[in-house]
């Protein structure tokens, strides 16, 4: 018995080990290769936050007049102070955040739902009327996007 080996059992898998979910692992990498557009979708992230909650985040609603605050600098009661109405000129901002997120994304599904609409009789009804299509949709990518807007 003293020249017996004797084996432990193994286990069936391996621990996990602990790892950043999917979806992070690529907001991580695509912070890393385009920097720019990260910012960018914070910003636009950080905007949509503010149009959701402006209710909890405005301290004053937009409208409201603050009797002898007219004209005041930024403090600490002000953060961007207010103007001449005596209105606070942040809470303007964060509600005026709900009206410009809600355009933006009015706006992008109404081009998407007529471009979708031209693309697919386009397609469907082919011929010449979809020679025109290519023709004027190539002819409008011509021109610089500063151009055109």
């Amino acid at each position: 018995m003293a020249n017996s080996v004797q084996t432990l059992p193994v286990p069936e898998t391996l621990p996990p080990t602990w790892r950043l979910p999917a979806l992070a692992r690529v907001m991580v990498r695509f912070a890393r290769r385009k920097p720019l557009g990260a910012i960018g979708g914070v910003i636009v992230l950080a905007l949509l936050v503010m149009a959701v909650f402006a209710d909890r985040i405005a301290p004053y609603s937009y409208d409201q007049s603050i009797p002898a605050a007219r004209n005041k600098p930024p403090s600490a009661q002000f953060w961007m102070g207010t103007d001449n109405l005596s209105r606070d000129v942040w809470s303007r901002v964060v509600y005026g955040a709900r009206i410009s997120v809600t355009v933006g994304f009015a706006t992008v599904a109404l081009a998407t739902l007529m471009a979708t609409a031209v693309g697919v009789s386009s397609a469907y009804l082919g011929g010449a009327y979809d020679i025109v299509v290519q023709r004027v949709v190539d002819a409008w990518m011509s021109f610089p996007a500063l151009v055109v807007i």
